[in-house]
């Protein structure tokens, strides 16, 4: 992908703005991805990141008055030339990732997940899953079972220049 690459609710909401083609405003795209994706997002995140694509130059957006008895504006939103262009680049992008592990993920068990006692958890199909090694939590970290000891925080000291004063700088870090 390109260095400007856009985060996943950008991408869903440019998705949303092509498939709504002049309609999308920031309700309509909430909608659009909500029923899309089955989960709820908020409308001010979803403006946020029209606004962000805008500025990036793959979003227009224009004011329009409502013909309704409350007369209030509506910024819509389309997808620009580089906006397309953006999307066909995802579009390739993620097909490529995906080529040949669709048939794998389908067939593929679920993951074990370890449980307190140390035993472990089926899979779907309610076989049961042997785990090798001693068994983690799912809610303690990697490191939370070694007993080494921490380095000791750094701490940043300055150099000091000719005449006498630091400079932040210059700074490089020293271990306490």
């Amino acid at each position: 992908m390109t260095r400007s690459a856009v985060g996943d609710l950008e991408h869903q909401d440019l998705l949303a703005v092509f498939r709504l083609k002049n309609e999308a405003y920031s309700v309509s795209a909430v909608l659009e991805i909500e029923a899309r994706t089955g989960c709820e997002v908020a409308q001010a995140a979803v403006f946020i990141a029209l606004r962000r694509l805008e500025a990036k130059g793959l979003l227009r957006s224009r004011l329009q008055e409502q013909r309704d008895e409350q007369r209030h504006v509506r910024r819509y939103f389309e997808v620009t030339p580089a906006g397309l262009a953006m999307l066909r680049e995802m579009r390739r992008v993620l097909k490529s990732l995906w080529q040949g592990i669709s048939a794998d993920l389908d067939n593929c068990a679920t993951r074990p997940v370890a449980r307190q006692d140390g035993s472990a958890q089926s899979d779907v199909s309610g076989s049961s899953i042997s785990m090798k090694g001693p068994a983690r939590t799912t809610s303690e970290p990697e490191w939370a079972e070694s007993s080494t000891q921490w380095p000791a925080p750094r701490r940043m000291t300055s150099s000091v220049r000719a005449i006498g004063s630091t400079s932040h700088a210059n700074a490089t870090p020293s271990r306490a």
